[in-house]
């Protein structure tokens, strides 16, 4: 169903109530529009918002009902009102014509190997990312990153107006799905999708909830539908929009929660969660920040309310940036939009009007703990923080540290791991190798020494998780003393796929998990003793830049 409300003038509002039956259609499917209003004939007239000057694609009177065609474009469809008097046309919502090779909210396909459960990721990013690896190591699985789709990125999902409320949907089925309906879980994590989250999901054995989803669209109009649909049934949000380099002839928008959805709080209830942490980066630290507002968007609360809407320039509005909106937004214009600023991280960060209702609401609909866990002046703390859970985790395990993995942004293995002493080295794969390296001499000797202070790592497999300058680490890794180096395979993708033999690092896994014995591997992760909110509280005062309360 399509809400529409128009207003023509601010002391007179007119609702028009325009329907259809769902907001997915393929060709050859029959669409039928009700239009309620009381005001002189109406048309509706859809128009392609995917094409740059949005070309009319049919014109709909008395009969409201369109056949689409079998040649119609895979297109987002603009829902115009059109007065028959003054011919004015005024936007409402949209709809999309899909085929089945799109997908419109982000999907995790379990399949079996062998035996092995294998979770494959389709469409989002970091955020559902964490997801799927929060389901692999509570179900002793494995994993890969996501598939590939154009432009080296993870396939699109597809805008439609109900995205986030399917997206919350697909969350919780998942969850429900492969761990129980009524399972008891201590912890749930409410977060973005910040590296170090699949490890503190490991560590803890908690389930992670993402507080946005990664949208696919080629008009800014298609995320305007998306947040009015989604406060007028009760999920405040807000949203910022922009590009990303890996995704090919799109404009792609983290659509952010601004409140608990109900579905949230009924797992948090069902499961008998007893600990929700509210993780994220501080809303002052400013990586990909630079925004402008578009005008008229969001109550007039300040920033960040209920609809607001950001574009986001990832070169802090160089030529590049201002060239790939325009082409990746095709109703993108710079007049509509307010003077630019910084604001909290566009994929990594969580501000503080989040922290302040989502604590709220736990408090007020369940009998859960919230805490917050929050890095409010550097990113790359966050990523640090893997290191210290990794080590608590095997020394309260019984486990010897064995080395070290470098896992490039987006890669991880967690609970594989763990279970074989690996110490994570989270970083950007575009950093200089000697920065990277310097994580290692500087902060993991360090802190590897406070836990394993017999432990050596240069004595240790130092292996390199890497498609990009591999060869740089390495170099950079010998150069320091580091000589019992490995590195993945060349031209790799980190993607499941069996048909052209073992090459990615998850299948590598996957076999070593099938010939050591999967019952094996899974019982002996089933035994570890996980890491309490005590424990947590306690490594975190050692940890530079990171804040654990209690809210």
């Amino acid at each position: 169903m399509i809400l529409v409300f128009i207003c023509y003038n601010p002391a007179h509002l007119l609702a028009f109530d325009v329907r259809t039956d769902r907001f997915t259609y393929r060709a050859g499917d029959t669409i039928f529009f009700s239009v309620e209003h009381n005001m002189s004939p109406m048309k509706i007239q859809l128009r392609d918002i995917s094409i740059k000057g949005e070309p009319v694609v049919a014109e709909i009177g008395t009969q409201r009902q369109w056949v689409v065609p079998a040649d119609a474009p895979r297109h987002a469809m603009g829902i115009y009102l059109k007065e028959d008097n003054t011919g004015k046309t005024t936007y409402s919502s949209y709809f999309r014509i899909v085929d089945s090779t799109m997908i419109t909210t982000y999907d995790i396909e379990k399949t079996k190997h062998e035996g092995l459960n294998v979770f494959t990721l389709d469409g989002g990013m970091s955020a559902e990312y964490a997801v799927q690896k929060s389901l692999t190591d509570l179900c002793g699985a494995i994993s890969h990153t996501w598939k590939i789709g154009p432009g080296g990125g993870p396939n699109p999902v597809w805008g439609t107006p109900d995205f986030l409320v399917s997206s919350i949907d697909k969350t919780i089925s998942l969850y429900n799905e492969n761990l129980g309906k009524t399972t008891p879980i201590e912890t749930v994590i409410i977060s973005t999708g910040v590296p170090v989250i699949p490890y503190l999901s490991a560590t803890l054995n908690a389930v992670v909830l993402p507080l946005h989803f990664l949208v696919s669209v080629n008009a800014i109009k298609e995320i305007e539908s998306i947040l009015n649909y989604s406060s007028a049934n009760g999920y405040p949000s807000y949203a910022t929009l922009g590009y990303d380099a890996s995704m090919d002839d799109v404009g792609v928008a983290w659509i952010k929660m601004l409140d608990i959805p109900k579905e949230y709080k009924q797992f948090i209830n069902d499961h008998q969660v007893k600990n929700v942490i509210i993780a994220g980066v501080g809303q002052d630290v400013h990586s990909e920040s630079f925004c402008r507002k578009l005008k008229n968007a969001g109550q007039r609360q300040g920033e960040y309310s209920d609809g607001s809407l950001y574009i986001l320039y990832t070169q802090s509005g160089s030529p590049f940036d201002i060239a790939s909106l325009s082409s990746h937004l095709k109703d993108y214009d710079e007049q509509k939009l307010e003077e630019g600023k910084f604001l909290a991280d566009w994929e990594s960060g969580i501000v503080d009007r989040q922290i302040k209702t989502f604590s709220t609401t736990i408090h007020k609909h369940t009998l859960a703990k919230p805490y917050t866990l929050i890095a409010p002046s550097d990113m790359g703390h966050m990523y640090n923080l893997a290191v210290n859970l990794s080590l608590a985790y095997l020394k309260k395990n019984d486990i010897v540290a064995n080395g070290v993995v470098l896992n490039e942004y987006l890669i991880s293995h967690p609970k594989y791991e763990l279970s074989h002493g690996k110490i994570p080295l989270l970083y950007w794969q575009f950093t200089p190798a000697a920065t990277t390296i310097n994580t290692l001499d500087n902060y993991i000797t360090a802190a590897t020494a406070d836990y394993f202070p017999e432990i050596r790592l240069k004595e240790k497999n130092i292996h390199i998780n890497a498609r990009i300058g591999k060869y740089d680490l390495e170099n950079e890794l010998k150069s320091r003393g580091y000589s019992n180096t490995t590195k993945r395979l060349d031209h790799i993708e980190e993607i499941w796929n069996m048909a052209d033999g073992i090459n990615a690092p998850c299948e590598f896994i996957a076999h070593d998990i099938i010939c050591s014995g999967i019952s094996a591997y899974q019982e002996q992760i089933k035994a570890h003793v996980s890491l309490t909110m005590e424990d947590l509280d306690n490594l975190i005062k050692q940890v530079p830049g990171i804040m654990l309360n209690p809210e």
